[in-house]
């Protein structure tokens, strides 16, 4: 019984890991299609993405992943 039950936990896991990785990448891609964040500076300026260490945090998390396999076969 413990078996399954860590196997079960394992893989709800890895199905909440790989949300929340498809999340991730889709607030990077939405970042690489604008200039910044507009309104962060009191001057007016453009924050710039990379600019937040959170940011860059993100963006080497996603390329630290490991390389998913193609489940498809010809």
């Amino acid at each position: 019984i413990e078996l399954r039950a860590y196997e079960a936990t394992a893989a709800n896991q890895a199905e909440r890991i790989r949300q929340l990785e498809a999340a991730l990448q889709g607030l990077v891609a939405i970042a690489h299609d604008s200039k910044g964040v507009a309104g962060y500076h009191l001057n007016g300026d453009i924050a710039d993405w990379y600019s937040f260490p959170e940011f860059e945090d993100a963006v080497a998390a996603l390329a630290a992943a490991p390389a998913k396999e193609d489940s498809r076969h010809d």
